[in-house]
């Protein structure tokens, strides 16, 4: 927002940490929320405006967990993708070889085909 008004601080990242705090009844300060530190704000704005394919978003999720994985398990990692771009993304990663599926109907789940489940 600072790069639509006269302040010269507009269109760059914050140099210093902050935090999000409020105060008590009794005059306290507590923290509600620690940001991302200076050095991680660069690269987080990037992974934000970073445009995925669903694909991608569940390749992602699957790496980022060990084990055992139900299309329920992915949907809840992926939450900015419907239950279909899961399904398909899930059956494009079986077919590359990216995953196994196993087991069927209700009872389906996926490992990776790297992992020591197989």
């Amino acid at each position: 927002m600072y790069k639509y008004t006269e302040k010269s601080i507009g269109g760059h990242f914050k140099v210093s940490q902050n935090v999000i705090a409020a105060m008590d009844g009794t005059g306290k300060e507590y923290v509600l929320f620690t940001p991302l530190a200076p050095y991680e704000t660069p690269s987080a704005v990037d992974a934000i405006c970073e445009k995925l394919s669903a694909k991608e978003i569940v390749r992602r999720a699957i790496y980022s967990k060990v084990g055992k994985l139900t299309k329920s398990d992915i949907t809840e990692l992926c939450p900015s993708i419907g239950i279909k771009s899961v399904e398909l993304a899930l059956k494009q990663l079986v077919e590359e070889g990216v995953l196994l599926k196993k087991g069927s109907g209700r009872a389906t789940f996926y490992v990776r085909s790297d992992s020591e489940m197989n």
